[in-house]
Parts: structure tokens; sequence; C-alpha cells
């Protein structure tokens, strides 16, 4: 009601699109609005995220315009800026907000440090390649460590294929996340992987570790 005719018009294009998001994802997708611990979920609304900022840029300017006059003794007025002040208590509490909510500097799954420590603990058991590097369950990428690995100069085959493995000649290194256990059909740690890589094929895993929490690596060497 207070901005200009191009903002007006903006503001309720923007809110309409806003209202056919949150329709969208309650009852359209509801499971993408569904938080599952462990995977994030903001990618399915992040194209709302700039609605929301300009919708509160678009109020902050209309309030900053407001201005009340008031009368003096001498019966002059004098303009208080009330609307500014409003906008800018307004944003400094949204900043305030964001800021003591800010994220830690390293993911509680070890992050970055985590995934290029085990890709120095894969290439102590396994060499400097070539490596092939699979997923549980074949759906979830491996990059994370196929990343690392390959920032260490190694020969790295990212296998983005399903079902068990035949042997390559080369080491092998699952990644097994324990979040899926359901979809893979068996538990990390030893039954998940045997049944990619089956013990009569690749033999028992030289090294397995926990490289994040419900991360799970097997190390397989070359059988003779």
């Amino acid at each position: 009601r207070r901005g200009t005719t191009r903002e007006r018009q903006a503001a309720r294009w923007l809110g309409l699109g806003l209202l056919w998001t949150v329709f969208a994802l309650t009852f359209i997708s509801p499971s993408l609005a569904t938080v599952i611990p462990g995977l994030p979920n903001d990618h399915y609304h992040a194209f709302a995220d700039p609605m929301v900022f300009t919708l509160v840029g678009l109020g902050a300017a209309a309030l900053w315009r407001i201005r009340t006059r008031a009368a003096d003794g001498d019966g002059t007025g004098r303009t208080i800026p009330i609307g500014a002040a409003v906008a800018v208590l307004g944003v400094a509490a949204l900043l305030g907000w964001n800021a003591l909510r800010q994220p830690p500097a390293v993911h509680p799954d070890g992050g970055f440090p985590a995934a290029d420590a085990a890709a120095t603990r894969i290439i102590a058991t396994a060499g400097s390649g070539p490596i092939t590097l699979r997923s549980l369950p074949d759906f979830k990428s491996a990059e994370a460590y196929a990343y690392t690995l390959t920032r260490a100069d190694v020969v790295v085959r990212a296998d983005t294929g399903s079902g068990p493995l035949e042997p390559t000649g080369g080491s092998l290194v699952i990644v097994c996340d324990a979040l899926f256990e359901a979809a893979i059909g068996a538990p990390c740690g030893g039954p998940a992987e045997s049944i990619l890589a089956p013990p009569d094929h690749f033999g028992e895993p030289v090294d397995r570790f926990q490289a994040a929490p419900g991360r799970t690596i097997s190390v397989y060497r070359p059988t003779p």
C-alpha cells in the first residue's frame, strides 16, 4: 500500500509465488518438505529464497519513506522518520537472528577435512591407483571421495553402475552410507559390501573404517 505502482505489482506477484510454493510443497510434493536427518532439503525451496529477500527489501523501502509530522509549541511541524527507524530495527533484527544461527565452520560429519583424511588412508592401503570407486546405494554419488583422491593425483574410476562388480585388476574402494541401508537391503560394514563385491571374487577388504558418521569405506586389493 505504501509502495510505488511497480513495487506493488512486484509484491503481488512475488507474494503469489510464495503462496504457490507453500501449497505445492505442502500438498503436491509433501515429501520434499519433510526433513530427514542427514539429508538436505533446502534445494527444493531455494528458488523461493530470492522472493523472500525481495519482499523484505520492498517492505523496508516502503517503511523508509514514511514520515510523520509533529506539531511544535510554536505551531510549526517537524518530520519524524518513524518508518526509517522501524525499517532499520527490522533489518537489524533479521541480521542479528541470522548471525546467531550461523552453521559451524566445519560440518558435523567432518566436511572436507574428513574426506581428505579418508583419501590419505585409502592411498596408504590401496596405493596410488588405478582405483575403482563405487557407492552404496548405487544412486548416491561417491564424488566426495573421488574429488579428494583426484586432488592427490590418484587415477580414479568412479563406477556409477549397479549390481555386483567384476574384478578390474586394480584396487576397489566401496563407500557405504548407512542412511540408505533400507534401500541397499543390507547393513554397511560387511553384509552390504559383500553383495557388491563377493568375497570369492574380491576376497576380504584390507581396510575398513568410518570416514564420517554412518559412512563406511572398504578397501579391496587385487586378488592374485
